[in-house]
């Protein structure tokens, strides 16, 4: 009996350049409903990209060629499109607060 494996690529349903700034949840819970750690990975959607089937979604953050893969946790009533919002422990992955606003791409 012969197998044959066939291997499709999956390209990203959304994909966005923009800027990336970052926030401090302490907790709090975002839009999903659940408390974000200031520390954690999570992003914040631009309100008009949210929806509350993409909580917990992971997505791809890309500065600086740099990629990292953070999860979908809440909304951004701020961001313009195309931009989004990191809670600061991955905003750190990528810069200094410091530096307030980096440019970034990001998809999932």
């Amino acid at each position: 009996m012969k197998f044959t494996i066939l291997a499709a690529a999956t390209m990203a349903s959304v994909a966005s350049a923009g800027h990336a700034t970052y926030y401090e949840p302490n907790g709090h819970a975002g839009n999903c409903g659940w408390g974000i750690d200031t520390n954690s990975w999570a992003v914040a959607l631009p309100s008009h990209a949210y929806r509350s089937d993409l909580c917990g979604k992971g997505i791809n953050v890309r500065h600086n060629g740099k990629t990292l893969r953070g999860y979908i946790a809440d909304s951004c009533p701020t961001c313009a499109p195309g931009d989004i919002d990191l809670a600061r422990g991955l905003f750190t992955q990528f810069a200094d607060t410091s530096v307030g606003v980096i440019d970034v791409d990001w998809w999932y």
